[in-house]
């Protein structure tokens, strides 16, 4: 927790900064365990099912873990075993495990649903935005790439027309690469840039936005009867404007 006073020319007041949390995902309904950073908890165990540990590589000497080093997966016999032979596990949070598949890389974003516009901001945290642009397709040739991105522009607009009227945005799964092994959550964004130029943008979701304060728009002030002591603040170092 951190704390922060604010000011401005509209009000000055003492905070508190609070690091938000992600609520965890769930995989099959169930609720599963989520690292501080919002991936997942992956638990790996052998062919057999017996529960073993991802370590540095091991010197071939001693035997010990060599830190820095590409990891390797090892019971706790020291008996090590290579990556295809292992299986990653989801954990829940009553103590169940579920196997955990890699993700796919996405090469076609289907829209599941769209969502209040607001939902963009306020309930999720974004982990990257991309800047999206009609494909010039992958011929050669000039004229064709022309024709492609007029095609693919045409498309757009329709889209952008749709989601611009109605507030909304588009989610859907979008997996950048193939690495890890939770699916992540792609909101494409339509932007209106100035009075007559759009575009659009897409967000890898990281995670939920759980506020754990808020208060009425009608919030009124209790009266006192005694006032609150000064804080006697010291001068600070001027740091030039971002």
């Amino acid at each position: 927790m951190t704390n922060l006073k604010i000011v401005s020319e509209y009000a000055t007041c003492d905070v508190k900064l609070d690091v938000i949390h992600g609520e965890p995902r769930k995989v099959n309904g169930l609720e599963i365990v989520m690292k501080d950073d919002g991936s997942p908890k992956l638990t790996y165990k052998d062919p057999s099912g017996t529960e073993i540990v991802r370590y540095a590589e091991v010197d071939a000497v001693t035997g010990q873990p060599i830190q820095g080093r590409t990891s390797v997966y090892m019971d706790k016999l020291g008996n090590v075993y290579q990556k295809a032979e292992i299986k990653a596990y989801y954990e829940t949070v009553d103590g169940q495990f579920i196997e955990a598949n890699k993700n796919e890389k996405t090469e076609v974003f289907e829209i599941k649903a769209y969502e209040p516009i607001e939902n963009y901001l306020n309930k999720y945290q974004m982990d990257k935005y991309y800047q999206v642009k009609p494909s010039p397709g992958l011929s050669k040739k000039d004229f064709a790439k022309e024709q492609a991105i007029e095609a693919n522009t045409v498309e757009l607009l329709k889209l952008w027309l749709h989601m611009d009227k109605n507030e909304v945005v588009a989610r859907g799964t979008l997996n950048i690469t193939s690495a890890g092994y939770l699916p992540s959550v792609g909101y494409l964004r339509a932007i209106r840039l100035g009075k007559d130029k759009w575009t659009f943008e897409m967000a890898v979701f990281k995670e939920t936005k759980p506020f754990s304060w808020s208060e009425s728009v009608d919030f009124k002030a209790t009266p006192r009867t005694t006032k609150p002591k000064a804080n006697g603040d010291k001068p600070s170092a001027q740091v030039d404007d971002l």
